[in-house]
């Protein structure tokens, strides 16, 4: 296990960790003090990934009698709709007492009526043993070595999972009903690691799967539910720290998002949770020192070095919020960094149960990963896009703002496809963006280049394949109303100044092709040339008049509107006299 180190005690043991103070991560006893505890973080006893079988020659042995009859009473089960809490029972007593399945019995069905008697099972109280008995038969069945994607299905563990998180607070209560819970969450526990130590070597492949439906957990508006989740990862990552050896696996996808929501957690006013996610998250690291040592590395000799140096001092500094993110942030992969972000925005919105400050803080710490780098820009943005409405906090947005013009400027061309797709008409959110994309020049500058090329897209095209306009392309029709938006900001009007003569050729050959194409299509459909209000060509010569305004040229558009150009311009018969007046001055 990983030292525990920090500056100074905090002076209030009962404050989380802030996002900006620091203080020292408790000691794993402080958490065995309150008997409420004592039955919410059970600790069973030690389980070893290299434990013998019980599946031993026996099961190549004709079953005896006992079994015969097991098999018996489990194949007529599964064909009945019973009810009777007996009959419930001693079907999954049958499946204890079986040292192997046979070839006929339909596996996938056995696991699916496992599930439905505890989804059965009432979250309002806990009178019986029967979401242990399941457990236990899940148990026996993955040391059948029953195929490990049919125990880990996600509804089978999502089932377990809100059968037990969801019963009321140990502390609510009679004696009796806590210390069943109590055995309860132990038998999870002891069916979690089963799961994951199916062979001799830890699964990584199974841990991700529970671990991706544990997570949703941990932002449950229930404090008691938060509590048990977070103890069940924390008790996992423990287990897993302590193992030098894994099945191979090519990538462990959920570190970032298991390191986010533990972080999150940290901050937590209820002491229990967060003292649970400070030690959760030293368990972590000691298991990624061990994962990335294993894992093949496309990373150079300085991040190999690192690795190294962590291995021999095998020490985890925790004093506060923006501290645990360097910690993480340099041994993260692209797609790990992106899911901790990604973590970070979610915690940001008005809704989320955990600190704004904290998850603010993570954004604004993992930005400053020296030599970040980030994969998945384009699921960045639609998170983006999704929860910017519901993040009130003006230094949150500020936030989100820093991030989208790191984005913006290190990947524009992905940003700008997936924000022009997120929304059709630009809607106020997209506008948002927009306007947040175009606030710093050097960003504005890559932005703005990106949205010429999706103008000029059709018109080339239209030109090397030497045919008819096809059809006004969605991404440049969304690109016009996008430079709609951005021509109307004051900070950005230096830019278009700089980038007018691209800006202006693009948009003219784009009003053109659009004529090109509306004419074409009418004809063939025998409609009257005439622009209607919202028309592709008429929006596009309105972004004209904006573009000729925000660059300065005010007189241009006044003279236009007195000659009757911007008619003309619309018209397929009469375009090119509109073209001629607009370059008349």
């Amino acid at each position: 296990m990983l030292n525990l180190m920090a500056e100074e005690a905090p002076k209030d043991p009962s404050k989380p960790i802030g996002a900006c103070e620091e203080t020292k991560p408790p000691q794993r006893k402080s958490w065995q003090k309150s008997p409420q505890q004592k039955q919410e973080l059970c600790v069973p006893q030690p389980f070893r990934a290299d434990s013998p079988s019980p599946c031993n020659a026996s099961c190549f042995m004709r079953p005896d009698s006992e079994e015969k009859e097991a098999l018996e009473y489990i194949n007529a089960f599964l064909t009945s709709n019973e009810q009777d809490e007996a009959k419930k029972l001693k079907f999954l007593d049958s499946i204890s007492t079986l040292s192997s399945l046979p070839a006929f019995m339909g596996k996938a069905l056995l696991v699916e009526k496992i599930k439905e008697l505890i989804d059965h099972e009432s979250v309002d109280s806990l009178t019986g043993v029967m979401r242990q008995q399941a457990m236990l038969a899940i148990m026996k069945l993955s040391k059948m070595k029953l195929p490990w994607l049919v125990l880990t299905r996600p509804s089978l563990l999502a089932t377990c999972f809100s059968s037990i998180f969801s019963l009321p607070p140990a502390h609510t209560m009679e004696e009796v009903e806590a210390a069943l819970c109590t055995k309860t969450l132990k038998t999870m526990d002891e069916m979690l690691k089963a799961l994951v130590c199916e062979d001799q070597e830890p699964n990584l492949l199974v841990l991700q799967i529970i671990l991706k439906v544990l997570l949703p957990w941990t932002t449950s508006k229930e404090v008691h539910e938060r509590l048990r989740a977070v103890g069940r990862i924390t008790w996992l990552m423990e287990f897993m720290g302590s193992q030098c050896k894994f099945q191979e696996v090519e990538e462990f996808s959920v570190l970032g998002q298991l390191v986010g929501c533990l972080t999150l957690c940290c901050a937590e006013q209820e002491q229990e949770i967060w003292q649970l996610a400070v030690e959760g998250l030293h368990h972590v690291y000691s298991f990624m020192l061990q994962l990335k040592s294993k894992m093949p590395v496309n990373h150079g000799a300085e991040y190999r070095q690192l690795l190294h140096d962590s291995q021999t001092e095998r020490a985890f500094w925790v004093t506060n919020i923006s501290n645990i993110t360097s910690i993480f942030g340099e041994y993260f992969d692209t797609s790990e960094c992106m899911d901790f972000l990604l973590v970070a925005i979610k915690g940001m919105r008005d809704s989320s149960i955990h600190d704004a400050l904290t998850a603010r803080n993570m954004l604004h710490m993992i930005l400053e990963v020296p030599g970040l780098s980030l994969g998945r820009v384009s699921e960045a943005v639609k998170n983006i896009h999704n929860h910017l409405d519901s993040i009130s906090t003006p230094l949150a947005r500020q936030e989100l703002r820093r991030a989208l013009l790191l984005l913006g400027y290190r990947f524009s061309k992905e940003v700008v496809g997936t924000l022009l797709g997120c929304s059709l008409s630009c809607d106020s959110v997209a506008a948002e963006m927009w306007k947040m994309l175009t606030s710093q020049p050097k960003t504005t500058r890559k932005i703005l280049g990106e949205l010429v090329s999706m103008l000029q897209e059709p018109a080339r095209r239209q030109h090397q394949l030497s045919e008819r306009p096809a059809g006004v392309p969605p991404l440049a029709l969304q690109a016009t109303r996008a430079l709609y938006e951005i021509f109307q900001e004051q900070a950005c009007r230096q830019e278009v100044k700089e980038l007018f003569p691209q800006l202006y050729i693009s948009l003219l050959f784009h009003i053109t092709y659009t004529v090109q194409y509306t004419a074409s299509h009418e004809k063939e459909h025998n409609q009257e040339d005439t622009p209607t209000p919202l028309s592709p060509v008429r929006f596009a010569v309105k972004v004209m008049k904006v573009l000729l305004r925000c660059a300065g040229y005010k007189d241009q558009v006044t003279f236009m509107m007195k000659q009757g150009g911007w008619d003309l311009l619309m018209r397929s018969d009469t375009h090119h006299k509109g073209v001629c007046l607009l370059a008349r001055r």
